[in-house]
């Protein structure tokens, strides 16, 4: 007998879980509590829909039906606390034959056993069905599968929640090795196919035994001696590539949180919790569990590169944390990858996801334009820092006066170091005034006013070849008005500074 099987002939047949493909890490394996767990041996944990009822098996157990050579069914019901109480018979589905709860549908109304019901020997038996009836099981009734041939003496099923798919587990006519794994599926007519080796990326010269398929049928585990590992027997997912249900990912071990030196199978979901049956701590089985833990939140950060490069395209920085390994980038232009480039002016979108359903959502503007040459290159950056003076720094001189006050000279310290930090530039200094006093005098007061910002410019470290200026008078009134107050006034008589490159 195979070291961790509890039966000669066995048939497994277990509800649907949703359980992601992918797994970030678990936590330490925890043994169930004592109302579970015994001295004799449990395996083959399933749950009802809800997870509110614990099926399993017991073996070796002086109180089964058919005393401690016997296998039974027995449950534990959750409590308002969220544990599992004492455990007890299912005495109603119990014999004196090695009997288990396999599965549940959908709707909870159908349980799946195994099939040694009807007075059959075990050796002929296969899956049973009981109904639920007015809150009880009916009596189990086999489920007809005409062209499965069971040779040998170990054998697992698992039915899918809709009951339209069969994993089987069995030394069949082109078995690889031992047991391997086979799908039968449901036809239109309500008969069931042959049996389909699942293939050579699965099944192995070993056994491949307890099949347990994710809710959406797309990830399959499965305990195998035959793929190496850390044990009698290690449990492992694949990931089903297409609907051919011979195309397989790489088989993966489940790791050390779970898998053990010894004996390791039926897995189970609930949730984010795996349960699975191991002899890890003594020679009979007992039930474990593990949470599974996922990573960290992914959060992002975005920036705009520009490029000062002429006719080259702009880019876009973006950082990354958390998440999982296997990050996806799916951006508004369609580029796929971190860290797009060669980007025109816009305002573009990402979506990063990874490979446990995580996502995040950021986005980035660029309003700079690409530029041809240098020429234009130098004409918008000059333009974008016109367009600061424009708002914030033009000379307001005092009344009838050329003299500069301090708000006047922080508006030229402002300009001093753009300057300086940019021997390209050259300034163009314009100076007016208002309309009180004659023409000709209104003339000479802005040129004064022009004339002392350049020398605030010279003194403080510009070029006087840089500077150069001109002067308006009160003609080009910034605000035309026949009684003008003394801030349209004030409007009038400014001094405004202007970058140029040429």
């Amino acid at each position: 007998m195979k070291q961790g099987y509890t039966l000669v002939l066995f048939f497994l047949v277990s509800t649907v879980y949703s359980a992601n493909a992918q797994f970030w890490d678990f936590s330490p394996a925890s043994k169930l509590s004592e109302t579970i767990n015994s001295n004799a041996e449990e395996s083959m944990p399933m749950f009802s829909k809800d997870s509110s009822t614990l099926y399993f098996v017991r073996t070796f157990d002086a109180k089964n039906a058919g005393g401690a050579i016997d296998q039974d069914i027995w449950y534990s019901s959750k409590n308002e606390k969220g544990f599992y109480g004492k455990s007890e018979k299912l005495t109603t589905l119990n014999n004196k034959l090695n009997n288990a709860v396999c599965g549940m549908n959908a709707d909870g109304t159908s349980l799946y056993l195994i099939n040694c019901y009807e007075g059959k020997h075990p050796k002929e038996s296969g899956i049973a069905i009981s109904q639920k009836k007015g809150g009880s099981w009916g009596k189990p009734k086999s489920l007809k599968i005409p062209a499965l041939k069971i040779k040998g003496d170990f054998i697992n099923f698992f039915v899918s929640q809709d009951e339209n798919v069969i994993i089987l587990s069995y030394a069949g006519m082109d078995s690889k090795g031992m047991e391997d794994l086979y799908l039968i599926k449901k036809q239109v007519d309500g008969s069931w196919s042959n049996p389909l080796n699942l293939g050579t990326s699965i099944n192995s010269s070993g056994f491949e035994i307890s099949p347990f398929l994710s809710l959406g049928l797309d990830t399959l585990y499965f305990s195998t001696n035959g793929r190496g590992g850390m044990g009698d027997a290690d449990i492992f997912y694949t990931v089903r590539q297409d609907d051919s249900w011979t195309n397989w990912s790489e088989p993966e071990n489940m790791g050390d949180k779970i898998n053990s030196s010894k004996f390791d199978a039926y897995l189970i979901a609930s949730g984010n919790q795996f349960y699975w049956s191991s002899n890890r701590e003594s020679d009979k089985s007992d039930i474990y569990f593990t949470t599974r833990l996922y990573p960290p939140a992914i959060t992002l950060s975005v920036l705009p590169i520009i490029s000062t490069v002429p006719k080259k395209g702009h880019a876009i920085d973006l950082t990354v944390n958390g998440g999982g390994k296997h990050l996806k980038y799916s951006w508004s232009n369609n580029d796929t990858v971190q860290d797009p480039q060669d980007l025109q002016p816009g305002v573009y979108k990402v979506r990063v996801s990874d490979e446990y359903g995580q996502e995040a959502f950021a986005e980035v503007k660029i309003d700079v334009p690409v530029f041809a040459n240098e020429d234009e290159m130098e004409a918008s950056k000059v333009k974008e820092l016109n367009k600061d003076l424009d708002k914030n720094n033009i000379i307001y001189f005092d009344d009838n006066s050329s003299y500069l006050n301090l708000e006047n000279k922080k508006v030229l310290d402002y300009v001093i170091p753009i300057l300086k930090s940019k021997p390209e530039l050259k300034v163009f200094v314009l100076a007016y005034a208002d309309k009180r006093g004659t023409n000709h005098y209104n003339y000479w007061l802005s040129e004064r006013r022009m004339k002392r910002s350049i020398a605030y410019l010279v003194e403080h470290g510009i070029d006087k070849n840089r500077i150069t200026g001109s002067y308006k008078g009160e003609s080009e009134p910034l605000i035309n008005c026949s009684n003008c107050d003394e801030e349209q006034l004030k409007l009038n008589r400014r001094t405004t500074i202007k970058f140029k490159t040429k």
